[in-house]
């Protein structure tokens, strides 16, 4: 606690990263779906946190266009992943089908999170204090201890 959300999101990333990479290298099913099912609700629970906080207040409170965009464009994106998912989730991990969707998901997955970083996370810079940035990253925490109950 007590960091600024900017610091929390990028620690996310990189954990989000880290499990891609796994996924990519392991061949044993097992692994594989629980890996996935890892990483699908460790970025579900992630994005839900960054709507309710971060880009809310982007959206709602700054009164700054770029800024509205850069959140309407996060949280565009977050759809894609949203429907990739759903369609991940209704393909057996053992098909090849599978293997090509994942390629699609990693790579909005790893557009979104540079999109993000580069920026969002200037927009949040340029218009929040430090001690807002704080009191989101309390609320973040908040809502990914909730929505992982």
């Amino acid at each position: 606690m007590g960091q600024s959300i900017l610091s929390r999101l990028h620690q996310d990333h990189l954990e989000i990263k880290r499990l891609l990479v796994k996924l990519t290298k392991t061949n044993d099913e097992v692994e594989k779906k629980e890996t996935y099912l890892l990483m699908r609700e460790e970025l579900l629970s992630h994005m839900e946190g960054e709507e309710k906080t971060i880009y809310s207040h982007l959206i709602e409170d700054v009164g700054d266009e770029d800024a509205e965009k850069v959140a309407h464009d996060a949280e565009y994106e977050h759809d894609i992943i949203r429907a990739l998912f759903e369609k991940l989730d209704n393909i057996p991990i053992v098909e090849q089908r599978w293997n090509t969707g994942f390629i699609n998901l990693q790579q909005q997955i790893l557009t979104h999170l540079v999109n993000e970083e580069q920026n969002l996370f200037k927009e949040a810079l340029k218009d929040f204090s430090p001690q807002e940035l704080t009191e989101y990253e309390t609320a973040f925490n908040e809502i990914r201890h909730h929505s992982e109950l």
